[in-house]
C-alpha cells in the first residue's frame, strides 16, 4: 500500500483530504504541522507528502528545505 503523508494544519481540511486518499487505497499518516515532520519520514517513508504551503511555525517552503536532504521522493505543495 502507498504510504502518503499530509502535513496540513486545517483539521477539516485535513480529515477530508486524508478519507478521500484513503477511500483509493492510500495509508495516510496526518500532521498539523511541521514539529515531527522528519522523525515521522524517517518512521513511515512515505511515497509521497503533501504539504501544505501556510503552517503554524515554520512554512511550508522552509520545511521543504529542511527535509530535501533526508527525503528525495516526491513531494506536492497544497494550498488555497
Amino acid at each position: 500500500m502507498q504510504e502518503v503523508l499530509l502535513v496540513e494544519d486545517d483539521d477539516r481540511l485535513s480529515m477530508l483530504v486524508s478519507e478521500f486518499l484513503q477511500e483509493q487505497g492510500f495509508n495516510v499518516t496526518r500532521l498539523a504541522d511541521g514539529e515531527k515532520l522528519l522523525t515521522t519520514i524517517q518512521a513511515k517513508a512515505p511515497d509521497i507528502i503533501i504539504l501544505d504551503v501556510m503552517l503554524p511555525g515554520e512554512n511550508g517552503f522552509k520545511l521543504c528545505r529542511n527535509i530535501r536532504p533526508h527525503y528525495n521522493g516526491p513531494l506536492l505543495f497544497m494550498t488555497a
